[in-house]
C-alpha cells in the first residue's frame, strides 16, 4: 500500500502545447521522462457498491504492454491537492484478479460483491512526464509532472481530460504546493478536485462524491 500525494490542475486558457514548449522545463532542469498512451478499464457492481464505499477499482493498459490492476481510496481534496491510499498489483491478463483484494476487502462490502464487478467506464489518454527537482526555502521535493490528454467513456458519453498533475514522488509537500502555485502564475491553469474515476461516475449520471 501506498499514499498517493499531488496536486491536480486543469488547463483553462493555456493548450497543452504551451505546457510542452515552455521554457520553465529548460529553466529548471528538468528531465523529460516520455510520452506514452494509457488505457484503464474501471470496475463496479450494476449497484455500484465501490463508489458507495468511495473506491475506485481499475486495470491500466501500459504502452510496453505490461497490465496493473489499482484499487484507490477517495482520500482528501482541497484546492486541487489530494492525498489517498493506493494498492497496485502487476497482473498478466486483461481482467480483474479478485483474490488480491482479499486483504484489503473493506469488512463493509460483502465477500460476493467481488463476483458482480464488472467493467463500467473507461479513461484512455496520452500522458508527457516530466522530473523536477524542485526546492522552496528549506523544502526539496522530486516531483513528476504528468500532462494527460484525452477522454473519459462511459458508454457512448465523453468527457475530454486536459489537465496537469503533480504527483510528490519523495520529500515535502510544501515545495510541492510551492512549485503548483509557480505553475498556475505562469499558465491558465485551475486547482481541480475531481478524479478521473469521479467523472466516469458522473457520465454514469451517478453522485460523484468519492
Amino acid at each position: 500500500m501506498g499514499t498517493e500525494t499531488e496536486v491536480k490542475l486543469a488547463l483553462q486558457d493555456t493548450s497543452p502545447d504551451e505546457i510542452k514548449q515552455a521554457a520553465f522545463f529548460k529553466q529548471y532542469q528538468s528531465t523529460l521522462v516520455g510520452t506514452k498512451p494509457l488505457i484503464n478499464i474501471y470496475f463496479d457492481t450494476p449497484a455500484g457498491d465501490l463508489h458507495q464505499q468511495k473506491m475506485a477499482l481499475r486495470i491500466r493498459q501500459l504502452a510496453d504492454g505490461g497490465l496493473i490492476q489499482t484499487l484507490k481510496t477517495r482520500g482528501k481534496s482541497v484546492a486541487g491537492l489530494s492525498s489517498r491510499q493506493e494498492w497496485e498489483w502487476p497482473i498478466k491478463e486483461k481482467k480483474l484478479d479478485t483474490t488480491l483484494l482479499n486483504e484489503v476487502w473493506p469488512q463493509s462490502l460483502a465477500v460476493g460483491v467481488k463476483e458482480q464487478l464488472v467493467p463500467v467506464f473507461e479513461t484512455n489518454f496520452e500522458r508527457t512526464i516530466w522530473l523536477v527537482e524542485w526546492h522552496h526555502d528549506k523544502s526539496v521535493a522530486t516531483v513528476e509532472l504528468a500532462l494527460d490528454q484525452g477522454f473519459v467513456i462511459a458508454g457512448s458519453k465523453t468527457q475530454p481530460i486536459n489537465e496537469l498533475e503533480l504527483e510528490l514522488k519523495a520529500g515535502d509537500k510544501a515545495a510541492l504546493i510551492n512549485l503548483a502555485e509557480l505553475l498556475q502564475k505562469q499558465f491558465s491553469l485551475q486547482p481541480y478536485d475531481l478524479s478521473k474515476a469521479e467523472r466516469g461516475y458522473q457520465l454514469l449520471d451517478k453522485t460523484a462524491d468519492f
